[in-house]
């Protein structure tokens, strides 16, 4: 639950989570209710914007950016949507945002999703958006194919430097630090 989460956007109380084996955390990123899950990419932000000279405005386009590429290259058509955060493919959103900034320096990111999770949206309105979907990218109507997540992560990684200009990145995966 993200610092502008409200009490209505969790449809089940938070022991019935806790009973379905779901953890809740709040936090102090932007945005209402999201989740992580296996089937996702996420990425994870610690960048100083003071120093690249950014805007969060331009970060997180950017990012929006890298991920529209990235469903491209998978031969998905995606888009953003200008009153709402995130990549959206149709009516129904496949990438999540929520960033937090202090003192310039980003936390938290984003969620892409791969194949879907629908049981765990049926819990809570993602993203506090009512009137819109959830989808991934096993169900994207055109999907050349589904790659790993490793593949994945390596074409968001190209993507980001080439949106970004940043030709040296750190990247850890999970693999790396489990």
């Amino acid at each position: 639950m993200g610092s502008s989460a409200a009490a209505k956007d969790l449809l089940v109380t938070e022991e019935e989570l806790t009973r379905h084996g779901i953890p809740i955390y709040h936090v102090n990123r932007g945005g209402k209710i999201t989740c992580h899950y296996p089937d996702q990419m996420v990425g994870y932000f610690i960048i100083n914007l003071n120093i690249l000279g950014w805007d969060i405005h331009r970060f997180v386009r950017g990012i929006e950016e890298s991920i529209i590429l990235v469903l491209a290259d998978y031969g998905v058509r995606a888009e953003t949507n200008r009153h709402m955060t995130g990549v959206w493919t149709g009516n129904s959103k496949i990438a999540a945002i929520g960033i937090e900034v202090s003192k310039g320096v980003t936390m938290h990111g984003f969620s892409l999703n791969m194949r879907n999770n629908v049981p765990l949206y049926s819990f809570f309105i993602p993203c506090g958006i009512s009137d819109r979907g959830v989808t991934s990218l096993e169900r994207c109507p055109g999907t050349d194919r589904l790659g790993d997540i490793d593949e994945i992560s390596r074409c968001f990684l190209r993507h980001w430097t080439e949106v970004f200009q940043m030709p040296d990145i750190a990247f850890i995966s999970k693999k790396n630090w489990e």
